[in-house]
């Protein structure tokens, strides 16, 4: 009988293994199953299954696979291999035969080609019958969309089915509808996305359990064309997709699990398919596709009732002054067209300014700020004449910091006078404590920002004209406040100050005027300008747009710059701000916000030095992120237009398409949360960012980190680790599962050692039945129990593998974009035109963002040692054995290809840190239900892969 070991478990082969031989098949790098393990759940069908895998042509094995590892397992249990290798054989032959067919995405045509099922319908076999039916009738067709219509308006005919509440069952199958010639919508569904498939058309099934009207459920057909667009099946609607009866009902689809839409999957994921034909079935996957019906709504916008609903607004406006209330009004909920949005964008603003004014007169006359216990108080002058938009703003900042209240209060007395503007209002706030970060506590936002809202609504300062700017410890201020503020200035200019720990990425959208005197070198403030002048200039010259900024470092002033500093004002005056930049750069300081331009967090995510990108580049959003597990996306037509699809997209995952109303509610939410007219939104969109690689394969699981400590003492290598350097050596935690971290059967754990000549590496395994099989060097032991090193370079990594007997097996794997020439590292055996050298793509992680790599697998290692030892009788069952050690050691001269990439020392100095991984690999599992990939390691990696050097643990070389 034939099984499937452990061939995702290293390297390049997928292998089928009998008693009496070994055939090697060469995979295609994209199997990423761990195929034995579903195999046991098939019961008296997997001796069936495994010869269905076995024979499948190579180029089809990934199809396979994809079917074994997502089918039901009542399915695997009962289906014949005939069955599933005649289906996966004719879904190929569509893929490479049918014009339309060939350029479907991959995994579109795994999830929704190559499937034999939809939902729970009895399993027919129709897929060659109907492709000889059906083929004709669409040869002349060029796209799927035209093939998916030409079947919807002509197979129904020809079978003789039709829609009838007297069918047999709701969940029929192609055959069952067929032969009753009758069926519900979810039968004609059925039917229709099998015919689909049968001609290489991707298809899917799709309903809602109840529409928001209450009255009762629909099932219809997705098609994938560039994208997925849907049709009734059977319905009257001729060449038109994404159009029918129900489209109504559809757009008024809400997330409320009772009125979501959902699309069935054959791929396994969290969600499962609501079937109100029989609500006990949880076994179908599903995706939540509401957002794409809802947003039809945008193709609805009623002119009429958008102005109506203006106009209700405005006469709601006259009476009250509850603005939180109002977001709560019917008509605040009414879709609004853009020239409407700015509308009511116009009034709320002046509304919102006026009950500002009332509130804020006295605060503003009595010139202090108050926040809790803490008072900031503040004197301002204006200069020049108030322009029709509104006065120019200019906050300044005092000097001081940690000393008595009178220091500080004359260096307020001296920055109330110590510049003159040409127009605008220049204001001096006294900051609220003697502290040596007077202003750059939390409190100090808090309280600018209020400030703002107060000249704004009393003295009419203009939103977009706000500038902050500051001397010595003021200046330490701006150095903060500049980029974590930037979506409230203008312009920023830091005279004489030091940044402590902020980092200047924050400050893209906020032109930043640097001025410093040359020999200002306390807290090395002139130092720290030329790095910072180096930086803005390399960020700017990096990002066409962003990062505009002045520096300029006077060569024979010290900390005070004579004034000469002032021709930073002029230069700030020249900026307005732009409240919906397309491009953000959000960097969170130990101080952090909850929104930020057209970006906001929950309190979960408002997290320190985590850090989001967001740029618009015509109808998509692309996000990145650190830190950050959930943003919401603020949505205005000043940045993107709301007429059209909008798309956000973050590592390639699309996490929202469609359209976005626009609503008064929503304006007057953003509106009371920003305060500022200018920073509100009339959509907004919530979505959970996928994590970066690698923490997307492992989640919140750290990367281990351990050190490899300076043996004092010789060490022999016989594999007994009994020296002193083994005894008090630094063991790793004990050795985890691969997949999912949980701990394993038998403990394993590891030790690193070195010296100037080698790296020694230390293997302790309980084992009660140490086993081994292969002999030869270079035998596929990683079918067998054994052990396993990776080492990697910048560019490039080591594998070793030994087994009980001591058999060893050896590869070296060079990333491709670095193997420019035939050679790597001038080293002969790393040449392409070595025996045994093939292009390798990962094992379970095909798709590493480096790309793909190089694998020279005949690679000797120049010089190592290696012992193993069993504590007990190796091959024997009647025994129990304690388990084995290992012990290596690689010379460190060995490794000068792994150094090659970023010319590290070898030996290491001192602190230096590598990426070493440690494994053990398995051919027995412990029994279920308890999860046992067979493979552990030092840290999980999430997938069966020990190929991703970005999860090596972390290790430190230690005197």
């Amino acid at each position: 009988m034939l099984t499937i070991k452990r061939f995702l478990s290293c390297l390049l082969w997928v292998c089928t293994i009998s008693i009496s031989a070994v055939a090697e098949i060469p995979g295609d790098g994209k199997i990423s199953t761990d195929i034995e393990a579903r195999l046991k759940i098939a019961g008296d069908n997997r001796a069936e299954i495994e010869q269905a895998y076995a024979s499948v042509p190579a180029d089809q094995r990934a199809g396979m696979e994809f079917l074994i590892a997502n089918m039901p397992d009542s399915d695997l249990q009962s289906l014949s291999a005939k069955f599933l290798l005649e289906n996966t054989a004719l879904a190929y032959q569509s893929r490479t035969s049918d014009p339309w067919a060939s350029d479907i995405p991959l995994e579109v045509f795994f999830n929704d080609v190559l499937p034999y099922a939809s939902i729970n319908e009895r399993r027919d076999n129709w897929r060659a019958d109907f492709r000889n039916r059906f083929l004709p009738l669409v040869s002349e067709a060029k796209t799927t969309s035209e093939v998916a219509t030409i079947l919807n308006q002509k197979i129904f005919g020809i079978l003789g089915v039709r829609y009838s509440t007297k069918r047999a069952k709701a969940d029929q199958s192609p055959y069952e509808s067929i032969e009753g010639t009758t069926a519900s919508c979810t039968g004609l569904s059925v039917l229709l996305i099998d015919a689909c498939r049968a001609v290489g058309v991707p298809a899917r099934f799709v309903g809602t359990p109840l529409w928001t009207d209450g009255s009762g459920n629909h099932s219809w057909v997705e098609i994938w064309d560039d994208g997925w667009h849907f049709t009734g099946a059977a319905e009257p609607t001729g060449v038109r997709l994404n159009d029918g009866w129900f489209l109504k009902r559809a757009s008024a689809a809400t997330d409320d699990p009772k009125h979501a839409i959902y699309a069935t999957s054959f791929r396994k994921t969290s969600l499962s398919f609501p079937c109100v034909w029989n609500r006990t079935i949880k076994s179908i996957p599903a995706v939540n596709v509401t957002h794409r019906y809802s947003s039809l709504r945008r193709s609805q916008i009623d002119a009429g009732a958008s102005a109506h609903a203006v106009s209700q607004m405005q006469a709601w406006l006259d009476d009250n002054d509850n603005l939180d209330a109002l977001a709560a009004q019917d008509f605040a909920q009414v879709p609004l067209t853009k020239s409407d949005t700015e509308k009511a964008r116009e009034s709320l603003a002046a509304k919102h300014r006026s009950l500002l004014r009332a509130e804020r007169k006295a605060e503003l006359d009595a010139r202090v700020i108050r926040h809790g216990e803490l008072k900031m108080p503040f004197s301002y002058k204006t200069f020049g004449e108030k322009p029709p938009d509104g006065w120019s703003l200019y906050i300044s900042l005092h000097g001081g910091g940690g000393a008595p209240a009178g220091i500080n209060d004359r260096q307020w007395e001296n920055q109330k006078n110590l510049y003159k503007l040409e127009q605008g209002i220049y204001l001096a706030p006294r900051a609220p404590t003697d502290t040596w970060n007077l202003w750059h506590q939390e409190h100090i936002d808090v309280m600018l920002k209020r400030l703002i809202q107060d000249m704004v609504a009393v003295e009419d300062v203009n939103w977009n004209r706000v500038y902050v700017m500051g001397y010595s410890a003021g200046g330490d201020g701006v150095y903060q406040l500049a980029p974590r503020m930037s979506d409230y200035w203008a312009a920023s200019a830091m005279m004489a100050g030091h940044p402590n720990e902020t980092s200047p990425r924050g400050l893209r959208n906020v032109p930043f005027a640097l001025q410093v005197g040359g020999r200002d070198a306390a807290y090395k403030r002139n130092q720290i300008a030329s790095e910072w002048k180096e930086k803005l200039a390399k960020l700017h010259a990096d990002d066409d747009g962003g990062y505009k900024h002045f520096v300029k470092i006077y060569p024979d002033k010290g900390h005070w710059m004579d004034r000469e500093d002032a021709v930073a004002i002029p230069w700030m005056a020249q900026h307005v701000r732009n409240p919906t930049p397309t491009r953000i750069v959000w960097v969170q300081d130990d101080v952090t916000h909850d929104e930020f331009y057209w970006l906001a967090v929950d309190e979960a995510n408002r997290k320190p030095r985590s850090e989001i990108t967001a740029e618009v580049k015509g109808q998509s959003i692309t996000l990145t992120a650190e830190g950050v597990d959930r943003l919401n996306v603020r949505l205005d037509d000043r940045f993107i237009d709301l007429d059209r699809p909008v798309k956000i997209v973050c590592l390639g995952k699309t996490l929202f398409e469609g359209l976005a109303e626009r609503t008064i509610g929503e304006l007057v939410r953003t509106l009371t949360q920003r305060g500022d007219p200018n920073l509100a939104f009339p959509h907004s969109v919530s979505v959970d960012l996928p994590k970066p690689f690698p923490q997307a394969l492992i989640g919140d699981k750290t990367i281990p980190r351990y050190q490899a400590v300076r043996a004092k003492q010789s060490i022999t290598v016989d594999g007994k680790l009994d020296e002193p350097a083994w005894e008090t050596s630094t063991k790793t935690q004990p050795f985890v599962d691969l997949i999912s971290g949980e701990s394993t059967k038998h403990d394993t754990r590891a030790a690193l050692l070195w010296d100037d000549e080698y790296l020694y590496v230390g293997f302790w395994l309980a084992e009660p039945n140490v086993k081994a099989k292969y002999l030869d060097r270079d035998d596929p032991i990683y079918y067998d129990n054994d052990v396993e090193i990776f080492i990697a370079g910048e560019d490039a990594y080591y594998e070793f593998e030994i087994n009980a007997f001591g058999t060893v097996y050896e590869a070296f794997f060079v990333w491709e974009d670095v193997l420019k020439g035939d050679t790597y590292a001038g080293d002969p055996q790393l040449r392409r035109d070595q025996l045994k050298v093939q292009e390798f793509n990962g094992v379970g992680f095909t798709e590493h963002p480096r790309g793909k790599r190089v694998a020279f697998l005949g690679y000797d290692f120049p010089e190592f040692q290696s012992a193993v030892d069993i504590q007990g009788t190796l091959n024997d069952d009647t025994d129990t054995d304690q388990g084995w050690t290992v012990e290596l050691a690689f010379a460190w001269k060995g490794m000068t290809a792994l150094a090659e990439g970023d010319k590290r020392s070898l030996p290491p100095t001192p602190g230096d840190q590598w990426r070493i991984d440690l494994f053990r690999f398995n051919s027995y599992k412990t029994d279920l239900p308890k999860f046992d990939s067979s493979g552990w390691a030092v840290g999980p990696h999430g997938v069966w892969d020990s190929h991703i050097p970005e999860l090596f643990p972390i290790v430190t070389f230690a005197d």
